[in-house]
């Protein structure tokens, strides 16, 4: 055999052996231990509350006018369904409280701290926690937290599924993506399991890309309360969606994570 044959030989003898060194790294199981997994929890809380009241004295009958006070802390059930959550372990987790503001107030604030922090600043998510959210145990998975995780290689906010509270109680997932950016009728059309990408969805287990808030086209403030009718009443979150989403953003639920939405003065869950 002259030379030529035997380079081929060796070539393709070469090429066969890297193929299957490629398809055994491949076949390897690969986990998230190394994955920056960074992340802010951020919550707004009620906070406390003072009102003016008045009384009849009882020993004199005179007309009394007095400041009751009293404090909106962290609802039991709230408290005992997030200790039981799952957090990465060996990552980074710093969780930030704001109390006392209107929500939109809040969430603004406290994203302008975390900005401002040049450690917090290189996070690589946020995630949104609203105090009357009652997180699910989820048997056979990590944890909700970590199935949030796995959505973010594709999409850049992903919440899990919960319902509006009231008589009429519907799934927060709003606007097909089909339709336009500015489409926020209810979806419906949807399996329980299913990752439903929309164009908004609430900010009671969210979790968020931290460039979105680093993007200079994402004009301030990122969260605000539209009050007036007249300016669209619009809540916090479908706010921010808006401006996302016209910039490309992508935004999905995922329905297999379904937390409860605690009415914190009745009890009722829904």
């Amino acid at each position: 055999m002259d030379d030529h044959h035997v380079r081929i030989h060796r070539l393709d003898d070469v090429l066969k052996d890297a193929y299957h060194e490629r398809v055994a790294y491949n076949a390897m199981p690969r986990g998230e231990h190394f994955r920056d997994l960074s992340t802010v929890i951020i919550t707004a809380v009620r906070g406390d509350r003072r009102e003016t009241r008045s009384m009849n004295c009882p020993k004199c009958n005179h007309l009394i006018t007095y400041e009751h006070f009293s404090s909106n802390g962290f609802h039991p059930m709230v408290v005992e369904s997030w200790k039981r959550m799952i957090r990465p372990m060996n990552q980074p987790i710093v969780e930030v409280v704001s109390s006392g503001y209107e929500v939109g107030d809040a969430y603004e604030h406290s994203i302008e701290a975390v900005l401002n922090n040049p450690d917090l600043a290189k996070f690589k998510y946020i995630l949104f926690i609203e105090d009357d959210m009652i997180i699910p145990w989820m048997p056979g998975t990590r944890g909700p937290l970590f199935e949030l995780y796995r959505h973010m290689d594709t999409y850049d906010v992903a919440g899990a599924l919960y319902w509006t509270k009231g008589e009429v109680s519907m799934p927060l997932i709003f606007g097909d993506p089909a339709r336009g950016t500015d489409n926020y009728e209810a979806l419906t059309n949807w399996d329980s399991g299913d990752v439903v990408e929309c164009n908004g969805t609430g900010m009671g287990f969210t979790l968020f890309k931290m460039d979105l808030f680093k993007d200079a086209r994402v004009d301030r403030p990122w969260f605000h309360t539209l009050q007036n009718v007249d300016e669209g009443g619009m809540t916090q979150d479908l706010y921010f969606y808006r401006k996302i989403r016209r910039l490309g953003y992508r935004i999905c639920v995922d329905t297999s994570i379904k937390c409860g939405h605690l009415d914190v003065r009745t009890g009722q869950v829904y």
